[in-house]
């Protein structure tokens, strides 16, 4: 009734594609099963290595399809590909709560990482084209931390919900994470395009060269990339292991609770990003906060206790503005008849990263334990701050 609720009020009453596409955020992140997602996999496949392996299924589908996906977007339109993506979103987790094998985890991983693919750069995409010229340069900050907070208040009261839920069945967790889902196919039902119409390009060859021409000429834009790149790659791989690693500290019942601290603090981080990188600026937001945030997670790990997981929870009061500057800068540096194509290949490369290093995670754990895997990540995560001093090493702070 809550989901229907919102629905009818942030489509009904306010009718714009940026609150459309708030709800759609909303909706597609409500995801219960998120914090107990490796722990139900583990049950199921029997080990670590093989439950991060369906993670590696979705970020390689999904890597395979980055590229044909943006260009779909930018080629035919954002709605199509939205509700496209939405559906498989369904499937996909439909999937998973039938769970009756690797294989059948397997194709839910398939259905996520199509869906994920579609999602790729057509979401910023579509709320930068429906923000006014004029508006852009003032609000599109604010807007893109604002659509993001709904996806993290959505983890947020969905982890409580799981911490629950959980209390009687992982898998009666999955089955409720279907219908979030639903809606939000529904509120993508309720966006509309406006880009206006097809890419003049020749052909899906010659908007993918155009494309890798900006990435060589641009060396702000290749820097923001790989940075881009890395933190999702390294530091989605460590998010999704953190169950793991906090099932050696808590109660599996607790990890819900902290997974939803965790976002709650994400949710407060993206809502203030467009403020916040307004009164110190990308250059200040990105490197203190990416480096102090990767600080408290890596010594938090060294000293492992109970309290561990609520320091890294504390920690993604940063994510929220990072993730705005960072974007806010890779939006400003696309070009427009390239943007979703471009957000794509930058996704492309991360999920790729991601199969690598989610699988090796996996390993590291099933050969020594949780905690030496999610170090390793973390020092690996931590080279993206050497990366944003080379992007504004020419600027004055």
């Amino acid at each position: 009734m809550t989901f229907g609720i919102l629905e009818c009020y942030v489509l009904g009453v306010m009718n714009s594609n940026i609150r459309a596409l708030y709800c759609f955020s909303f909706c597609n992140g409500f995801r219960p099963h998120w914090p107990i997602s490796i722990i139900y996999f583990r049950e199921i496949s029997g080990s670590y290595a093989a439950a991060m392996t369906v993670y590696s299924i979705v970020f390689v589908s999904q890597a395979l399809l980055e590229v044909p996906a943006g260009m779909l977007s930018d080629g035919f339109q954002r709605r199509g590909t939205m509700i496209f993506g939405a559906i498989c979103a369904s499937l996909s987790i439909f999937s998973y709560a039938v769970g009756i094998s690797f294989w059948v985890l397997a194709l839910g991983a398939l259905l996520e990482g199509l869906s994920r693919a579609l999602f790729s750069g057509t979401d910023s995409a579509l709320l930068y084209e429906s923000l006014g010229e004029e508006d852009r340069e003032n609000r599109l900050n604010s807007c893109l931390g604002k659509m993001n907070s709904m996806s993290q208040i959505a983890l947020c009261l969905s982890a409580a919900l799981c911490a629950w839920l959980s209390l009687f069945s992982l898998k009666l967790v999955l089955w409720v994470a279907v219908l979030p889902q639903v809606l939000s196919l529904l509120s993508a039902l309720n966006l509309r395009n406006m880009n206006t119409g097809p890419s003049e390009s020749s052909s899906f060859v010659a908007q993918l060269k155009e494309a890798l021409s900006s990435f060589r000429e641009n060396r702000k834009l290749k820097l923001l990339s790989v940075a881009e790149t890395v933190d999702f790659g390294v530091g989605e791989s460590i998010f999704y292991f953190q169950g793991a690693f906090f099932d050696t500290l808590v109660p599996t019942w607790a990890l819900g609770i902290f997974r939803c601290l965790n976002h709650l603090n994400g949710f407060i981080g993206f809502w203030f990003a467009g403020n916040i990188v307004r009164r110190f600026g990308a250059r200040q937001t990105l490197i203190f906060g990416t480096g102090l945030a990767a600080a408290i997670r890596f010594f938090s790990v060294l000293l492992a206790s109970a309290f561990t997981p609520l320091l890294m929870a504390f920690t993604n009061l940063f994510y929220g503005p990072t993730t705005t500057a960072r974007g806010a800068l890779l939006q400003n540096e696309f070009s427009d008849e390239q943007r979703a194509t471009m957000g794509s290949m930058i996704s492309l490369s991360g999920s790729l990263l991601f199969a690598c290093t989610s699988t090796l995670l996996g390993y590291l754990a099933d050969r020594s334990s949780p905690a030496t895997a999610i170090a390793c990540g973390l020092l690996a995560n931590a080279t993206i701050v050497l990366l944003y001093s080379k992007v504004f090493q020419n600027e004055k702070s």
